[in-house]
């Protein structure tokens, strides 16, 4: 691009006016600085669209890098809820397991796999212990926040749990 407009100061043959290569380097000139408007243009709407997408993506756009970093859930993590705790392990190619007990007595057992997506943490369960639970059912749940030491997601049913990591 880069072209340069250079008129003499001498009058032109044509009569005064530019000569047909100043005409054409004019027309170039002024084809690439419609060219640049156009794609600052797109520039300021992509960030636009950046600013709006981060903003209607709410939980999952404040801590974005983490969310979508599966390797900050890879690891064994507990929840405590009065006497029952439950502890899971997510293993790095993509299985997890998980031990429930209360009052410190053997509760259930869960195992199957997991993945992000989305801002969510979908897990498909493939064992159960608990004869009604639904095998091969995804449950997915919104991954609020992923830290190197917790993570908190909502639940279908809009509870939001925090899982801490085990020591």
């Amino acid at each position: 691009m880069g072209h340069h407009l250079r008129f003499s100061r001498r009058p032109c043959a044509n009569g005064g006016g530019p000569s047909r290569l100043q005409s054409a380097r004019l027309a170039a000139a002024s084809a690439d600085l419609g060219s640049r408007h156009h794609y600052h243009a797109m520039n300021i709407r992509c960030i636009f669209l950046a600013i709006l997408s981060s903003l209607v993506l709410g939980g999952c756009a404040t801590n974005t890098n983490e969310t979508r970093n599966p390797r900050l859930l890879v690891g064994t993590f507990y929840i405590q809820t009065g006497d029952r705790r439950t502890e899971i392990l997510s293993k790095k190619d993509g299985a997890f397991s998980s031990n429930t007990t209360i009052s410190g007595k053997d509760g259930w057992t869960t195992a199957g796999e997991w993945r992000v997506s989305d801002c969510k943490l979908h897990g498909i369960y493939v064992r159960s212990s608990l004869p009604d639970w639904p095998l091969g059912e995804v449950d997915s749940r919104e991954l609020l926040e992923v830290t190197p030491t917790y993570y908190v997601i909502k639940t279908r049913n809009g509870v939001t749990k925090k899982y801490q990591r085990s020591k």
